[in-house]
């Protein structure tokens, strides 16, 4: 038994998960033995990140087991893993919260949908959030909230009382996910709990950022970022700034472009993520937007099946199973609690009920238990193409069961490895005089066959061209 318990640490020392064969198969074996392990003999560290080991790999009796002997509140991954079997909002929790519905800019692909399917989805009437609101909201879920993240589909910054709101909540983390479209008061943050303040830019210049952030100005957005990172040395301290780029068809090819961006602004870090379009916004969307390279998660989508508004992913990146709806709550605007940030399926309302109420109802308990078990059951889920975490079946012991997604239907299903760049779209690069972007496109296999692209655009005339260069 010592030897299994010597293995165990070393796992746990070199922060699990296994890579190697070797690691993986003394894991398994470790598996097999684990209801004879006494946790007791565990210090609290090592149980918590015992308990995320057993959690990440499926076998919830024996996360549960060492997350319980972890005090309450102390580690986030132990509470999170309690917090998932007692559907009780323990401390830990990461609370989205939406104070303002209201925004600056436009974008070309809609967030949400309207359908018939009242009583469960959320209708906002509320644009911005009170202060008194907020407060007596806050009075109800801060015992139980490690950050609270200020994001939505509206603009956060656009709320006259932004930084009372911020200053109230001390001295609780915030994230706070902005367009960067209006002005911030730098100093006001690096003095405040905000932790990290993320600008969602997802271009290097002009021209390429105005395609998806409509009406918005890049330079307003990379005169806050500066703003903040020169308060930042000013006073020694302050958010983690982080550049968000989703990469769409129209941006990838400028990558490159956007990594140097961060230096250039002033930022920590730059996040790039596959941008993936929904069922519902349609094929000429979808064609227009989905990306055609490989490197940034945008391969995860294999195909969009429109008769049952759902995507498919790719075998090797798909999961069935998920489980943000037991860690990540979101509070909008009028009060409506979602189990998830991207579903509209509202279990409560805070202004009714307090959160531990909202969380333990019979109508949450059930939608989160059918979302952890087969997350396909649920239209939001089908579309959704967010990393899962595959964390197996709830309440079926330690036994790893995977479940095959929906075969598409024989109807309308749109099979992205056919997708490719047809001629108009080839007319539109060369009327602009992009010659990078047929480059990079050309580099991917992205381009139809059948696509005629004139000699002049056959070679690139600057391989290391700015992207700034194509502004007027």
């Amino acid at each position: 038994m010592d030897i299994y318990r010597n293995n165990l640490a070393k796992i746990i020392e070199n922060n699990f998960p296994p890579s190697v064969p070797g690691e993986i198969n003394i894991f398994k074996n470790i598996i097999s033995v684990a209801p004879m392990l006494k946790y007791e003999d565990f210090q609290e560290k090592a149980l918590n990140q015992l308990a995320r080991l057993f959690l990440n790999a499926g076998y919830f009796g024996e996360a549960y087991k060492a997350a319980r002997l972890v005090p309450p509140g102390k580690y986030v991954e132990a509470s999170s893993c309690v917090n998932l079997f007692e559907n009780f909002p323990c401390r830990g929790l990461t609370v989205n919260l939406e104070i303002d519905a209201n925004n600056n800019i436009g974008c070309p692909l809609p967030l949400s949908v309207k359908t018939a399917e009242s009583g469960n989805i959320s209708t906002q009437n509320v644009e911005t959030m009170p202060l008194a609101d907020f407060k007596g909201i806050w009075t109800k879920i801060k015992d139980y909230t490690s950050l609270l993240v200020l994001a939505g589909p509206g603009e956060t910054f656009l709320h006259p009382k932004v930084y009372e709101i911020i200053d109230y909540v001390t001295p609780t983390p915030i994230l706070i996910e902005t367009n960067g479209n209006v002005q911030i008061d730098a100093e006001r943050i690096v003095h405040s709990c905000v932790k990290e303040l993320i600008f969602n830019v997802d271009a290097a210049d002009q021209r390429v950022y105005e395609k998806f952030h409509i009406g918005g100005d890049f330079k307003k957005v990379a005169d806050n970022v500066k703003a903040v990172s020169a308060a930042k040395k000013a006073f020694g301290k302050g958010p983690a700034l982080t550049l968000k780029h989703f990469l769409f068809k129209h941006n990838e090819p400028y990558l490159e472009e956007m990594k140097l961006l961060t230096n250039q602004l002033g930022a920590d870090m730059a996040q790039f993520i596959g941008g993936i379009p929904r069922p519902f916004h349609g094929e000429n969307l979808i064609r227009e937007f989905m990306p055609c390279g490989l490197g940034a998660g945008n391969c995860r989508v294999a195909s969009v099946d429109f008769a049952n508004q759902s995507l498919g992913l790719n075998d090797d990146l798909d999961s069935p199973y998920c489980s943000v709806p037991y860690l990540n709550p979101r509070i909008k605007v009028n009060g409506d609690v979602t189990v998830c940030p991207s579903s509209a399926r509202v279990v409560g309302n805070i202004y009714d009920n307090s959160l531990l109420e909202i969380w333990s109802s019979e109508k949450s308990v059930e939608l989160k238990k059918e979302i952890l078990s087969n997350r396909y059951q649920h239209s939001d889920c089908r579309a959704c193409a967010r990393a899962q975490n595959n964390f197996g079946r709830l309440f079926e012991g330690t036994v790893m069961e995977r479940e095959k997604p929906p075969t598409p239907s024989e109807g309308h299903t749109l099979w992205l490895s056919t997708l490719k760049i047809d001629q108009e779209y080839i007319d539109y690069l060369v009327s602009q005089g992009l010659s990078k972007d047929i480059e990079y496109f050309k580099k991917t296999n992205a381009i139809h066959p059948d696509a005629v692209i004139p000699e002049a655009f056959q070679a690139i005339q600057n391989a290391t061209v700015n992207p700034a260069a194509y502004l007027n």
